[in-house]
């Protein structure tokens, strides 16, 4: 696993329909978390909430995206962002999580000791998760 952490595993115990005996079936959630550079100091972080199944034929798969939650972080003075929605494709059959998040720029002055807002614009940052 690259960037996932690992976190308890529940079963869905085995049950008897029609005389069909279904196979265990496990899940976990797990979040993986990715950051890159915008224009230098500050930075842009992006954490995917994801559950994880397992398929006899596939191995570990992801199967649903839960959220995905974007932060600005490190010297970000005089800017704010805020996340307004994302969209998301699960990929190489259940190993890749590929998302774009959406959200606003919100940019400040100093001026007389309170931060004044002087502009701001939507912006959509493209992110990949590996499993």
């Amino acid at each position: 696993m690259k960037n996932f952490k690992k976190e308890e595993t529940t079963e869905i115990k085995t049950t008897e329909n029609q005389n069909i005996i279904q196979p265990y079936t496990y899940f976990t959630s797990r979040s993986g978390t990715r950051s890159f550079s915008i224009n230098g100091i500050p930075n842009m972080s992006a954490r995917c909430y994801m559950r994880i199944d397992w398929s006899s034929s596939l191995g570990n798969y992801i199967s649903d995206v839960t959220n995905i939650q974007s932060s600005f972080i490190g010297i970000t003075f005089g800017n704010s962002w805020t996340q307004l929605g994302y969209d998301y494709n699960i990929r190489n059959n259940g190993k890749k999580v590929t998302a774009n998040i959406h959200g606003r720029y919100d940019y400040y002055l100093l001026i007389d000791t309170s931060l004044t807002h002087i502009a701001g614009k939507n912006k959509s940052y493209y992110f990949e998760f590996e499993y």
